[in-house]
C-alpha cells in the first residue's frame, strides 16, 4: 500500500486521499469507510510522487452496494516496466522472457545466470537462456518477490543478469508473481493482484515475452499486458496495453521487445530512446512488437 496516494474522479477537480477514505470489512457483510457517489460508471485516476498516474474504471451501483477496485502503480524510475493480469481463474499464471540474439556493443554474445551467478534452472527442454519463477534461489517454491532496501527501492529476488563487466550490466527481473487470483482477500474482496518486470541495460537483440499456464494448464478470459517504456534517465509513460482473450490455450505469446542501435532516435508510440549512459557508445531503441497469438511450447 502507497502512503500518500490520491485520486479524482472523472473531470473533477476534487482530490481525495485514499488514506482516508480506507474500506474495512467485519466480515458479516458490513463496510465501513470508503466514499459515497453518483450512480454509474466513473474514470479514477490514482497518483502518487515518484509513481506513474493510472487511470481505472469504477462501477458505482445503486443502493448500499459497495464497489471495489485495486490499481497498481509503477514507479517512476525511468525504466521499462510490463504488468501482467488476468480474472479470477485460474489462480496462477506465470511471466517467462526469452532474450533471442542478444549481442554486446562489441556484437559479441550475450550469456545470462540467475541470482547469485547461478546457472538458469528450466522448465523443461530448451536452448535459450530465459526468466521465470524457477530462478528463484529460495529453496521452498517462494513466490518472487523482491527486499525493500529503502523507502522507494526494493530489490527483485528473481532476475537473469548478462555476464558482463562493467557498470553497463543487463538485467531482466520478475519482481513479483501471483498465485490466488479468485480469492477472497482480508477486506473481503477479490483481489486480483498483477505480476510485473522490469528491463535494465539491455542489450541489442529481441526479449520474447509469454503469458504461461504452468499449473493449471490452460488460460480463459481477458489477459492484459501494459507495456510501459522509459528512456533509462529521465522520461517514462505507458506505451500500449495489450488484451488477449484466451480460451484454454497453454502458452500466449504477448510480443517482442526489440532493442537495437539508432543514430536518430525511435519512432512510433510504442518505441523509446535510451538515453546514452555509462558504458553505452550509442544509442539504443526499445521497439515494442505486439503478437498476441496461441504458441506450443516456446523454448524447444
Amino acid at each position: 500500500q502507497l502512503d500518500f496516494a490520491s485520486y479524482t474522479l472523472d473531470d473533477e477537480p476534487t482530490v481525495y486521499q485514499v488514506d482516508s477514505l480506507q474500506v474495512s470489512h467485519d466480515g458479516q457483510g458490513n463496510y465501513v469507510g470508503g466514499l459515497s457517489y453518483f450512480e454509474g460508471e466513473h474514470a479514477a485516476i490514482v497518483s502518487r510522487a515518484g509513481y506513474v498516474p493510472r487511470t481505472t474504471m469504477v462501477t458505482i451501483f445503486k443502493g448500499n452496494v459497495p464497489s471495489y477496485a485495486e490499481v497498481y502503480l509503477v514507479p517512476m524510475d525511468n525504466l521499462t516496466h510490463f504488468v501482467f493480469n488476468w480474472g479470477n481463474a485460474p489462480a496462477d499464471l506465470d511471466l517467462v522472457v526469452v532474450p533471442k540474439g542478444v549481442a554486446d556493443f562489441a556484437r559479441s554474445a550475450v550469456y545470462w545466470n540467475g541470482p547469485g551467478n547461478t546457472p538458469i534452472p528450466s522448465i523443461g527442454e530448451c536452448e535459450e537462456p530465459y526468466l521465470w519463477n524457477g530462478v528463484n534461489p529460495a529453496a521452498n517454491n517462494s513466490e518472487c518477490s523482491c527486499v525493500i532496501t529503502g523507502p522507494e527501492t526494493c530489490d527483485p529476488v528473481c532476475f537473469i543478469q548478462a555476464t558482463l563487466a562493467g557498470p553497463y550490466t543487463p538485467r531482466i527481473s520478475l519482481d513479483r508473481e501471483e498465485r490466488q487470483h479468485g480469492g477472497l482477500g482480508s477486506n473481503g474482496f477479490v483481489t486480483n493482484k498483477p505480476e510485473t518486470l522490469t528491463f535494465e541495460r539491455l542489450m541489442p537483440g529481441t526479449y520474447e515475452v509469454y503469458a504461461y499456464a504452468q499449473e493449471s494448464g490452460s488460460m480463459e478470459g481477458e489477459l492484459t499486458l501494459d507495456v510501459y517504456l522509459g528512456d533509462g534517465m529521465d522520461l517514462m509513460s505507458l506505451a500500449t496495453g495489450e488484451v488477449y482473450r484466451a480460451s484454454g490455450e497453454s502458452w500466449v505469446h504477448f510480443g517482442s521487445l526489440l532493442v537495437f542501435p539508432t543514430s536518430r532516435g525511435c519512432e512510433g508510440a510504442t518505441s523509446e530512446s535510451q538515453t546514452p549512459q555509462d558504458g553505452m557508445v550509442t544509442i539504443l531503441c526499445y521497439s515494442w512488437q505486439s503478437a498476441l497469438q496461441a504458441v506450443s511450447y516456446p523454448l524447444r
